[in-house]
């Protein structure tokens, strides 16, 4: 070859690579028009973070050009994102970089990057439970910190007394011991949790116990006894304090066989009718239900004569109300007989039951309808004579038909128990007036609010619940608040946080984004960009999520593997944390198109034909050139 030949082809040459190098940035050129903001693999404050952008088809050197907000910590240098994140960000970050090569070729790329909280180490810090006591109600939950997200409890190995248990809730959420121990005993627990980030803690031994349950000392209260009436029944009670109910009680007579006609139920109810006038002395013994016992010795019961008789009359004048469905239990005595009682009644309700028993009349029954029953009652104070066929028995005296009347109702069912309803309070916001009324339920009539407020010197409790005032300046502060109903019954005492927050410096608002197209069966994910308002936000889906994709309410984000194919609208609620907002409704589509058989657009291939045309023409010049010139030589 010769030398004008060597030359002629190294000048076509270095035509042909401008001509390569201007089809490169137009094709270049129309892929970064296409591109759009590329979301970063998430950080996490506190850990290293790297990320290098990857690069074709560029002459080096090549300058990189970076802007926007780069996280506190992270450094942007050349290709790479690199460093260690110091403070979490709220929202992703928006970061952009321009690249420009040797030969003046530039592209650009946006980028999202979200910066985590760090992540604390998980761990269980639970101390030994609590000494419970035999017979109390024992609840006790398991506590651990750090990690991420919920956590999840395992046992594995469970050693407890009996009657009390393990428990989860929240779908192992929590953890806890509950129940009532009914024995003294050890307490082995050994349990793991983990949260949603796979961290682990454990298994950690938890060792408790249960002791026997301690009361006051055990003491008879009763040192004397009512004094009884010769030949009149005769009742008492025996009263003990401290210890643990339920008591057993013991009466014996000091002197044996001296007053057996006194009989004691195990629950220390006495009866007796004194067949004698004196007195009598009595030794006391009570047992608690842990088995200690205490005895009183010389205690007295005087027997004297009968009081002077008043008027022969039935005693009560009235009977209580009855409730239907209800058992009803009555009584009529008379006072002042001297002989035997004999009854007559008349026109007795059909439901109602009646037994005499000496100088008692004992009414049973049980109502199956409201109404008003009516009946009458006599008595006759008789004194049995002769025991002959002719004998009459000799009547004292005789009561007037006593008219008596049972008033049926309908049953009143037992009011529920006063608590507060309200467990949450809405924020305030400062300098706009605040007005919450609280609730509650339960109780009977009317009900009034008090408690104590004084953390929160701009608030005001009305007695009707309503909470009112204009704060000043933001913060959080805790309330103690408590419900009376008309009876005077107090609920429980209810504790609720007040928050305070700043206006919002801008309105809720969704910043424009292209609309979301994926290919089925590849892996998407799409965030929604939300702004403005007051953190946090309460997101919800609507409607449902294309098959193969889920909906993240935290992070607001799409993603997944879509199954089929088409095109999914989809609604969405969103409301920011300012009290009183209402939810913004917005509506947006997801195309899942299939990956082998999408069509390009026809303006990619216009371009792509174009270059073709040029760089072929381009060609065909500098060849003409050539041969011109080696025609020439």
């Amino acid at each position: 070859m010769t030398m004008n030949s060597r030359l002629n082809w190294r000048v076509w040459r270095v035509h042909l690579q401008q001509a390569v190098t201007w089809l490169a940035a137009l094709l270049l050129g129309i892929s970064g028009a296409m591109g759009a903001v590329k979301a970063l693999p998430d950080a996490r404050v506190g850990q290293t973070y790297e990320y290098c952008i990857a690069l074709q088809g560029f002459t080096e050197p090549i300058d990189f050009r970076w802007s926007g907000q780069v996280p506190e910590g992270l450094t942007a240098q050349g290709p790479r994102l690199f460093g260690t994140p110091r403070a979490a960000s709220a929202e992703p970050r928006s970061l952009s970089v321009e690249i420009v090569d040797a030969l003046g070729t530039s592209a650009s790329q946006s980028y999202s990057l979200f910066v985590r909280p760090e992540l604390k180490r998980l761990r269980v810090v639970t101390n030994s439970p609590p000494v419970f006591l035999v017979g109390e109600k024992a609840d006790y939950e398991m506590v651990a910190t750090g990690g991420e997200g919920a956590y999840s409890w395992e046992v594995v190995e469970s050693s407890l007394p009996t009657g009390l248990e393990v428990r989860f809730g929240d779908g192992k959420g929590t953890c806890g011991i509950s129940g009532i121990a009914a024995d003294p005993g050890e307490i082995r627990l050994r349990v793991t949790v983990s949260d949603q980030s796979r961290q682990q803690d454990g298994p950690v031994l938890i060792t408790g116990r249960v002791a026997p349950a301690v009361a006051p000392p055990l003491e008879i209260v009763t040192k004397t006894l009512p004094t009884a009436f010769y030949g009149v029944p005769y009742y008492a009670t025996l009263t003990a304090v401290g210890g643990k109910p339920p008591y057993h009680w013991l009466v014996q007579p000091t002197v044996p066989g001296t007053a057996e006609w006194l009989s004691c139920s195990q629950e220390g109810s006495l009866t007796a009718t004194a067949p004698r006038i004196g007195k009598a002395l009595f030794t006391v013994s009570v047992t608690d239900a842990m088995g200690s016992r205490v005895t009183a010795g010389g205690i007295e019961l005087r027997v004297e004569p009968p009081p002077t008789r008043g008027k022969f009359e039935l005693h009560p004048t009235e009977l209580p109300p009855a409730v239907v469905g209800l058992p009803f239990v009555a009584a009529i005595t008379v006072l002042n007989a001297r002989g035997t009682v004999a009854w007559d009644t008349t026109n007795v309700p059909p439901w109602l039951r009646i037994e005499s028993s000496g100088d008692c009349l004992r009414l049973r029954g049980e109502a199956h309808r409201a109404g008003k029953w009516s009946f009458s009652v006599r008595a006759h104070d008789v004194a049995q004579t002769e025991a002959t066929a002719s004998a009459k028995p000799y009547i004292f005296a005789s009561t007037p038909p006593q008219p008596y009347s049972i008033e049926v109702v309908e049953p009143k069912p037992a009011p529920h128990p006063l608590q507060v309803h309200t467990d949450t309070l809405p924020a305030a916001i400062v300098g706009i007036p605040y007005h919450v009324r609280l609730a509650a339920r339960g109780g009977e009539g009317d009900i009034s609010f008090a408690g104590d407020t004084r953390k929160a010197s701009w608030i005001n409790l009305a007695p009707s619940g309503e909470l009112t005032g204009t704060p000043r300046n933001p913060g959080e502060v805790e309330l103690t608040v408590q419900a009376k109903d008309s009876l005077g019954t107090l609920s429980p005492v209810r504790k609720l946080v007040l928050r305070t927050v700043a206006a919002a410096n801008e309105k809720l608002r969704i910043l424009e984004y292209a609309p979301p197209v994926v290919l089925q069966d590849r892996n998407f994910t799409f965030q929604l960009p939300i702004v403005g308002g007051l953190l946090p936000y309460d997101v919800k889906l609507v409607s449902s999520a294309p098959p193969g994709l889920e909906f993240d309410a935290v992070k607001h984000t799409f993603s997944g593997r879509p199954r089929r194919c088409g095109r999914f609208p989809l609604i969405l609620s969103i409301r920011d944390a300012t009290p009183g907002a209402l939810p913004m409704e917005h509506r947006l589509a997801i195309e899942v198109v299939p990956e082998r058989t999408r069509v390009l657009p026809a303006w990619p291939l216009i371009a792509i034909g174009a270059a073709g045309t040029l760089l072929a023409a381009v060609g065909g010049i500098l060849l003409f050139r050539s041969w011109r010139r080696t025609a020439a030589t």
